[in-house]
């Protein structure tokens, strides 16, 4: 707790040179939709602190309504316009039903190409990892690198699937890559599309710009791991996580959850997949990508992989479309129609594919995601 307060304190060095000077100026005014409270009350800024750059920090100088020197830490005597949040119903451990999940807006999809639309997605996660402090701090160049702010990156990704919880793939929980380095899943990010602006905008084909709430960086309060999956092992059964989060999210146009599929199986040909990983140039993109990959047979993938349960799902391998690196846990989604209306169904987790990846006639296995619905119930709480 105390590495994390010293770590914290290092974040906001930037943002007490602003409080400093801004106590010789006026303060903000506060809108109808903002409270002024001390920063250390309003989650909705000081849980993004570690998240954002030098030129996010400084704006928090902007938002600063108060400053009462006779309260004893920084982050009592220093108030800030937080914007109100309406409470959000415990709902951590209900599923949404049909209506209220895997919907999208489909006049913000873009047409051709492979950028995904502003809201097409909006149950996509970016899964961020850190060490702890304490391991860190080894040596004077290690301390001097807390001052270095770096840009935010993300090893993995996930699915929204109600108010608290992401699901995501055990290895980017447990790996023994991660165990060992002693690095865990600190935090996930929502409502993203493109990881270079905020917030994120789209123009529509009148010229007319719409943009995007802003993403939520959110902490995670609990890891919780297949107890069936054994880290690196060559088959990546059960590979399987749930994130607990650290709050509830309230949904937004950008912040929805997806549908899980209930115990009958997907027979979708077609399925969807869409994240940040690598591209054809062999780098990460900023902005969301999308594709349409074909189902494939458990034997074409068992032939390239060896074994496999009925509890993975084998798809893609054609046209150079695949999950690559940076997409590992993310969704593999199928579109079904029910009562007339398109609904987005979580179908798989990306789990384990060909290196380098998009290569000809080499599917990618996902964990089934309908195979482990009475696991994923089981786990969630209130």
């Amino acid at each position: 707790m105390c590495s994390e307060r010293r770590l914290l304190i290092l974040l906001l060095l930037p943002l007490i040179v602003v409080v400093q000077a801004a106590a010789l100026l006026a303060f903000a005014n506060c809108t109808p939709e903002e409270r002024c409270i001390t920063l250390k009350r309003c989650p909705q800024i000081l849980d993004n602190i570690k998240a954002y750059n030098v030129a996010q920090r400084k704006m928090i100088g902007h938002k600063q309504c108060a400053l009462k020197s006779h309260h004893n830490t920084l982050l009592e005597r220093v108030y800030v316009c937080c914007p109100e949040v309406p409470p959000v119903a415990q709902t951590g451990n209900i599923l949404p039903i049909i209506g209220e999940c895997g919907v999208t807006l489909p006049s913000f999809r873009i047409v051709g190409g492979t950028k995904a639309g502003l809201y097409e997605f909006p149950w996509l996660a970016l899964i961020r990892h850190e060490k702890p402090v304490a391991l860190q701090l080894r040596t004077l160049r290690d301390l001097l690198k807390l001052f270095v702010v770096k840009p935010t990156s993300f090893g993995c990704g996930g699915a929204l699937i109600n108010t608290r919880y992401v699901l995501t793939a055990a290895h980017c929980v447990a790996s023994r890559r991660l165990i060992e380095s002693g690095t865990v899943v600190a935090s996930v990010r929502l409502g993203e599309w493109n990881t270079e602006t905020a917030p994120d905008c789209f123009n529509e084909v009148n010229g007319r710009e719409i943009c995007a709430p802003s993403h939520l960086d959110i902490e995670v309060e609990k890891r919780i791991v297949h107890d069936g999956y054994v880290p690196d092992s060559r088959d990546h059964f059960n590979d399987i996580a749930l994130l607990r989060l650290k709050r509830s999210v309230s949904y937004a146009n950008n912040i929805q959850p997806i549908c899980l599929p209930d115990s009958q199986r997907l027979h979708n040909s077609h399925f969807q997949i869409a994240g940040w990983g690598h591209t054809d140039l062999d780098r990460a993109s900023p902005v969301m990508l999308k594709a349409t990959i074909m189902g494939r047979g458990v034997d074409e993938c068992r032939a390239r992989y060896g074994p496999m349960r009925d509890t993975q799902l084998c798809a893609g391998g054609t046209d150079h479309r695949d999950t690559c690196n940076g997409d590992s846990g993310s969704p593999l989604m199928a579109t079904i129609s029910v009562g007339g209306r398109e609904f987005v169904y979580l179908a798989g987790i990306t789990s384990y594919g060909p290196r380098p990846c998009g290569l000809q006639d080499w599917p990618s296995a996902y964990t089934r995601t309908e195979a482990f619905i009475e696991w994923i119930v089981m786990h969630l709480e209130a």
